[in-house]
């Protein structure tokens, strides 16, 4: 009997060894970049812009006014639904800008697209064949870190459902059933000048929504 309450007390420690050793297991990671090695992002220069990887971070230097500079990936993804987490550094102003993400992107002309700016403004919009439209139009948000700071952005796209939140908090939800897949990139644009706008992207991760 001791020897049967002995193998018991073994199985059962053995049991919740396992339970710590393993632990729950979290969503899965879809795609992450961290920029401190080798990667694929576009890196180069035009009349119009700069891009290059320095210091683990991906950098945009935006050099004309009311462009939009941007950037994707065609060989990751596609993704459909997901949690998309980013810290974005505006390096220099002008703080009159919008930096952030496109995602669901088809082509250059069919994405989503999700904006903050560095004097304090957000904006959610879309682009279908080649005509931008509002889905929820620049307003001010007391969210963001303004001027040459750092904000962390996370995207979740569940559906037709997206939620936006800045540092933390949730800055509000929105629904469109234009695209439901697609690919990811940045986005840079400058509004005033003269001056240049340099953003820094970094810690760039998509898991799977639980």
């Amino acid at each position: 009997m001791k020897n049967l309450k002995g193998l018991g007390l073994l199985l059962a420690v053995l049991f919740l060894s396992g339970c710590v050793l393993f632990g729950p297991v979290g969503p899965e990671i879809l795609y992450e970049e961290n920029f401190n090695g080798d990667t694929e992002w576009y890196e180069g220069e035009s009349d119009y812009s700069n891009w290059w990887v320095e210091g683990g971070k991906y950098h945009v230097l935006v050099k004309v006014e009311d462009k939009p500079i941007g950037t994707w990936r065609t060989d990751i993804g596609p993704f459909d639904n997901f949690q998309l987490d980013l810290d974005i550094e505006q390096v220099t102003g002008p703080d009159d800008n919008g930096y952030g993400i496109r995602f669901r992107m088809q082509d250059a002309d069919n994405y989503y697209r999700f904006r903050i700016s560095g004097d304090g403004w957000a904006k959610f919009d879309k682009r279908i064949g080649g005509v931008y439209t509002d889905i929820r139009p620049w307003s001010t948000t007391e969210l963001i870190n303004e001027g040459n700071e750092t904000n962390h952005m996370t995207v979740i796209a569940n559906g037709s459902t997206f939620t936006f939140y800045i540092n933390g908090t949730e800055l509000y939800s929105a629904t469109d059933t234009s695209l439901t897949t697609g690919y990811i990139g940045f986005q840079v644009a400058m509004f005033v000048s003269p001056g240049q706008t340099h953003v820094a992207f970094d810690n760039l991760i998509l898991t799977e929504l639980e």
